[in-house]
């Protein structure tokens, strides 16, 4: 049996889903660019002999940086679709589904 409280909560990680994936679906080619743009900026670093450790350090960190974002947009944009199978089969969880 769900309470209000339940469903709330899955509505509310349903909304918070479906604005990830949204964001997620806008940023996504510009971050792709950017990391494209950081690792030949690196290549031509190194090429040249000017790749010093500051940074290369500072340019991995940014594209750890862009895939976290996008890793996290897309865990919440997961919560979100299971939150929405849940609801969609009242509250029940779908069988071999796993819930994070």
């Amino acid at each position: 049996m769900t309470t209000p409280d339940d469903q709330e909560g899955r509505l509310e990680a349903i909304q918070h889903g479906r604005e990830a994936s949204a964001v997620k679906g806008l940023i996504h080619p510009y971050i792709d660019n950017r990391i494209s743009g950081l690792v030949m900026r690196m290549a031509v670093a190194y090429r040249s002999n000017q790749a010093n450790h500051d940074l290369l350090l500072g340019t991995v960190a940014q594209i750890a940086g862009f895939m976290d974002l996008l890793s996290d947009l897309e865990s919440h944009a997961l919560r979100g679709e299971v939150a929405a199978n849940k609801e969609m089969n009242n509250g029940s969880q779908i069988p071999g589904q796993r819930t994070n």
